[in-house]
């Protein structure tokens, strides 16, 4: 697998978590590492492939959702061993990299023990509760800014992953008017300059909702989440035949291009022909049969 490709399915479906515990230590505490990327059932593929990528971990039901899985590394020698050289190697893009970055001091710390003494179990506790959903929005939004320069450089295999992960396609179909293919990728929009960049990188396409993305404060006011959106599709099928999604989603595209070629048989302007464009579009996304 392309290393870049693996940190682009860690920004959009990873996730790093510090867990508490009772201890006899000084300082009352035990703390365990869990690094997980979880995918739905029948995209169980791509989580065997990141088994065999780092060659450790082990995959099984997510907590959360009885269909939903997880590729989960739990060992502190992988991941100081495995997973720590990879990602600072091929860094996250998304403000996720923060997250990732306290994860890895508090390996750090364990390995070394601080987490037995009172002052060190304190730090840990901090780290912990500063990340994911505890970390701020101010704090995520100037750490994509400051990125700017790192995000003008996107790899191919990175694009391709994240587009598995946090990408739709859509096609609107209505009865009166002009069917329409676009492809949308979302986050949050403390990481807008992230949808910038892939913007950027693609060379078409348009944010929404519009307001100025480098200005803070109109970034914390716009509604949530924000998104890029792509509708000149010959870009996207251009991009997607040479690097085409490992996951489920390979079919939605599959769908989506053709109902770009049906409609541009026009098949949309007539009454029965249209009917099975509406199958296959009745057939996509979350609407696909398991």
């Amino acid at each position: 697998m392309d290393p870049n490709w693996v940190s682009g399915i860690i920004d959009g479906e990873g996730n790093f978590s510090i867990q508490t515990g009772a201890s006899s230590n000084p300082s009352g505490y035990k703390f365990t590492t869990m690094f997980k990327v979880t995918q739905k059932a029948h995209s169980k593929r791509i989580l065997l492939d990141l088994q065999r990528f780092f060659g450790c971990g082990s995959i099984s039901i997510d907590n959360r959702e009885s269909d939903t899985l997880k590729y989960g590394i739990y060992n502190r020698e992988n991941l100081r061993d495995k997973l720590i050289p990879h990602l600072d190697r091929y860094p996250l893009m998304t403000s996720k990299q923060m997250d990732y970055e306290d994860f890895k001091r508090v390996l750090t710390m364990l390995f070394k023990e601080e987490d037995k003494t009172i002052q060190g179990s304190k730090t840990i506790l901090a780290l912990k509760a500063g990340m994911n959903k505890g970390r701020s929005f101010e704090d995520r939004w100037r750490h994509c800014r400051q990125k700017e320069d790192r995000l003008r450089n996107l790899h191919p295999a990175w694009v391709q992953a994240f587009m598995d992960g946090e990408g739709c396609f859509y096609f609107d179909l209505p009865e009166k008017g002009r069917a329409n293919a676009t492809f949308e990728l979302t986050q949050n929009t403390h990481d807008i300059q992230v949808l910038e960049a892939i913007r950027n990188f693609f060379g078409v396409g348009y944010l929404t909702p519009k307001f100025d993305i480098f200005n803070l404060e109109e970034s914390k006011l716009a509604r949530t989440p924000a998104r890029v959106k792509i509708n000149q599709d010959k870009v996207i099928m251009n991009f997607v035949d040479k690097y085409p999604m490992l996951t489920r989603k390979q079919l939605d595209y599959i769908d989506w291009k053709t109902l770009i070629q049906l409609k541009a048989k026009g098949f949309h302007l007539d009454t029965e022909r249209r009917k099975i464009m509406i199958a296959i579009k009745n057939n996509m996304n979350a609407k696909r049969d398991s």
